[in-house]
């Protein structure tokens, strides 16, 4: 038995583009893969599978890394950009979306529409460090810049 999409009548793509412009990933919401492709060559350079909803991509500040949302796994995973080995797998709950990271990588924010909330996660230990709850399904969209932005955010998130 497949497991059960998460929303899925809602459908969105995704792309990130690493910070030296040489890597590209690409989801399809309606679609359990992500594309990567290599920028320099202008190529497939694989195709990554195990998601059910991917919904958002976004690179480390350092682009060795970068994270993807799934909505129905409730994780954001963490995959080496070099290898494109899974390192790590942030439990989030179902209706993981939209995501941003910090300019020090060491915070990673995710819109949770089933849950109604904001999570500031540490990317280190993978562990919650802080929750804005009040939202009406917040989905895409999650930036954590300027900085009128960050200090806002700084404000919600230092409880």
């Amino acid at each position: 038995m497949s497991p059960v999409k998460f929303d899925g009548q809602i459908r969105n793509n995704s792309l990130a583009l690493s910070p030296d412009e040489s890597t590209a990933v690409v989801s399809y919401s309606e679609r359990s893969e992500l594309l990567v492709y290599d920028l320099k060559k202008g190529e497939l350079r694989q195709t990554l599978q195990g998601y059910i909803t991917p919904r958002n991509i976004v690179f480390a500040p350092d682009g060795k890394s970068f994270y993807v949302s799934d909505s129905s796994l409730g994780e954001i995973i963490k995959t080496d950009t070099a290898t494109l080995q899974t390192q790590s797998r942030i439990a989030t709950g179902p209706g993981a979306f939209g995501t941003a990271i910090s300019k020090d990588g060491q915070n990673l924010y995710l819109n949770n529409q089933a849950s109604n909330t904001v999570t500031r996660f540490d990317t280190r230990s993978g562990r919650a460090r802080s929750v804005i709850t009040g939202f009406a399904q917040p989905r895409q969209g999650c930036t954590a810049k300027p900085r009128w932005q960050q200090a806002l955010c700084h404000q919600f998130f230092r409880r």
